[in-house]
């Protein structure tokens, strides 16, 4: 399903949300308190507290979960509809980051 995608909303939802999130992933997982300190301005990698670190990795966790599910989403579906509703759901994601 993926291929039937128009050329610049495959490259974005295809290939660099699933890397971005595989990134986040990466980050949270194997370096806590460097991506703790990334998500605020003009902080270094400080110690971080047992409950800190928890919350880096189930955040990570979420990443990799939703990773996995855009990857399975585009790239084994074969109804349109799935796919729709899916970047319909990331649109709306994407408006609470604003």
């Amino acid at each position: 399903m993926a291929t039937l995608l128009p050329t610049v909303p495959y490259w974005v939802f295809c290939v660099s949300e699933p890397v971005s999130l595989v990134a986040g992933f990466a980050i949270a997982i194997f370096q806590p308190e460097r991506f703790v300190a990334l998500q605020l301005p003009n902080t270094e990698s400080t110690d971080l507290s047992p409950s800190g670190k928890l919350i880096a990795w189930q955040t990570g966790n979420l990443f990799g979960i939703m990773a996995m599910m855009g990857i399975a989403i585009l790239f084994a579906t074969t109804e349109v509809v799935v796919v729709k509703r899916y970047l319909i759901a990331l649109l709306l994601g994407d408006i609470g980051h604003l």
